[in-house]
């Protein structure tokens, strides 16, 4: 019997995450580290899920997926409270973990004007959860290509790509989100993305490696947001100005990176960084591993994501010798190259 199978890389910011919100540009690259999807037919009138990674399992008949999906639609007409309100109400009726995976079957099968039944959905990933690496936007992308590709539905990129984003703006209970991670896990690469341009594929060196260095727990990413919101509506022209100053940074350090240089493109990292600091989004773990970096002698550091803990990006020429530093002080450390294809799907017979 056919199997469909898909994967999807994860992701972490080089420039831009939080004011990418606010229609500024964000960069992105795409890290060979996958989420990966597996369908299978099943003896059933619906969908069972099992969230391998998690260790937790759902299953829905076809019609409940779909009213589910109807629900959501109506809250995303609204403000973004208004899917937060949703995914409150949801989480009662199935579980949180598997939400997203429902929201984008039930769109799916609305929009294809078909049903998704007799079918088992495994999802599992290699990429590290809830630490600023994309995981939820790459498993959301998987699933939307499998799904796809199980049912034979022919999606132009920017509808799948939206239709995947449904999983992120469960995730983080806000109809923005989504913008930039599912982007980049998509093409690969490196993106930059913001409302006005829309996505830019960037051609940059193949042989530029990041180290990740895992601070730790953080908070999430829904919470972070919220804080730099908060901070707009109190200070709008002054947190605008330091927006301002991020897009220089995401502008300057793009432009750096195409030519290789990593002594301005680390130097705007760093900068990025103190800008984040100043918005409330980073923590005493993430300047640590910063402030380490420099004494180190590394290109560059920041945050990478949503902040408040999790993954810092570290650009050096000698990444081997700062990741023995960093795992000598017992911090997990992951050293990483630019996955240059996205995500594909493809059904074995």
């Amino acid at each position: 019997m056919p199997e469909t199978y898909a994967t999807a890389p994860g992701v972490f910011k080089l420039y831009g995450e939080h004011v990418v919100l606010h229609g500024k540009p964000s960069a992105a690259m795409a890290a060979e580290m996958r989420a990966k999807v597996a369908i299978y037919d099943a003896d059933s009138d619906g969908i069972e899920f099992e969230l391998k990674d998690l260790g937790k399992s759902e299953y829905l008949p076809a019609g409940h997926i779909k009213t589910l999906f109807l629900e959501y639609r109506e809250a995303t007409s609204g403000d973004a409270d208004r899917v937060r309100d949703f995914v409150a109400r949801a989480i009662g009726d199935v579980s949180a973990e598997a939400l997203p995976y429902i929201i984008i079957a039930g769109r799916l099968m609305d929009e294809s004007n078909t049903t998704i039944s007799g079918k088992k959905v495994i999802v599992s990933s290699d990429i590290p959860m809830s630490k600023g690496l994309a995981s939820s936007a790459a498993c959301s992308v998987a699933f939307t290509m499998a799904m796809a590709k199980c049912l034979g539905i022919g999606l132009a990129d920017e509808k799948l790509i939206d239709i995947a984003r449904d999983g992120e703006r469960i995730v983080h209970k806000n109809r923005l989100a989504g913008k930039i991670d599912v982007n980049a896990s998509f093409y690969g690469g490196c993106v930059v993305y913001s409302d006005q341009s829309g996505v830019v594929r960037e051609n940059l060196p193949k042989n530029i490696r990041i180290l990740i260095v895992d601070t730790g727990p953080k908070k999430p990413t829904s919470e972070t947001v919220r804080t730099v919101s908060e901070r707009l509506e109190m200070d709008r022209a002054g947190t605008m100005r330091i927006f301002d100053m991020i897009e220089e940074c995401t502008t300057k350090g793009i432009s750096a990176l195409r030519t290789g240089d990593l002594i301005d493109a680390g130097r705007c990292m760093y900068r990025n960084q103190e800008l984040l600091k100043e918005l409330g989004v980073s923590n005493p773990g993430l300047d640590a591993v910063v402030a380490k970096s420099k004494e180190l002698g590394a290109s560059g550091s920041k945050l990478s994501g949503g902040g408040g803990g999790g993954i810092a990006i570290v650009l050096s020429d000698d990444p081997a010798r700062l990741s023995r530093e960093f795992t000598s002080t017992g911090l997990k450390v992951y050293n990483v190259s630019m996955a240059e294809s996205g995500a594909a799907a493809y059904i074995k017979r």
